[in-house]
């Protein structure tokens, strides 16, 4: 396997087209490609095949699709382009003949990925039908604990105010109807699953017990 040297890096906004759609997807990519190469000074230049190792490209068609637009739409950025699931990618990088990848970030997916690239899969249906494991999915969870102790509709055997006082620091709020906002009209996954790096960071400190049994549910 031969190595390569990474030439750019570059960062951009979401790439799951379940979440933006394949459009807007496609768009943050051009960007992406954008800033590439104006971080090394450079005008963008046309590479031979491009590699997209995307959450949310889980079906053939799918698949097509985003192939297909590329060539079409942004056939300057590139004169192919290959579009696989990102766990395609994890399980490349670190094996010639296929195996398993687990990803844990702000959601979760296990796919095992045969040398015939066959695959099958245990988990990746998003944060509403899965991603179980992923930091959304433990943020969610504190966020939740901490409102049905509020309600009185289930009350923790933990105090609950260390990590309330968390959640309305991270979110800015300091009541329950102001986090409405960020569950449905300003929802953003990312941002809900950032607020877990924070629970990580502080919870020994602040010695929240019902932090660390969320943060240990995942081990379970």
């Amino acid at each position: 396997m031969k190595k390569g040297k990474v030439f750019a890096e570059s960062e951009g906004e979401c790439t799951n087209q379940w979440l933006v759609g394949i459009d807007t997807v496609l768009e943050n990519i051009e960007g992406m490609w954008t800033k590439a190469f104006e971080s090394k000074g450079m005008s963008p230049v046309q590479l031979q095949v491009l590699g997209l190792s995307l959450s949310g490209v889980d079906a053939g068609h799918i698949k097509r699709e985003i192939e297909e637009k590329m060539e079409k739409k942004y056939s300057h950025i590139s004169k192919h382009t290959v579009a696989v699931n990102d766990s395609f990618g994890a399980v490349f990088t670190a094996f010639k003949k296929g195996g398993i990848a687990i990803i844990a970030g702000t959601g979760s997916n296990c796919q095992l990925v045969g040398s015939d690239l066959r695959q099958v899969g245990c988990g990746g249906w998003g944060h509403l039908l899965g991603d179980e494991g992923g930091a959304f999915s433990i943020a969610h969870r504190l966020v939740k604990a901490v409102f049905d102790d509020l309600d009185c509709l289930e009350l923790s055997p933990y105090d609950t105010t260390p990590a309330q006082q968390l959640i309305w620091d991270y979110f800015g709020v300091d009541n329950q109807m102001d986090m409405m906002q960020f569950y449905y009209t300003k929802f953003t996954k990312s941002n809900i699953a950032g607020l877990t790096r924070i629970m990580a960071t502080v919870s020994s400190i602040i010695f929240s017990l019902l932090c660390v049994k969320v943060l240990n549910w995942i081990l379970c």
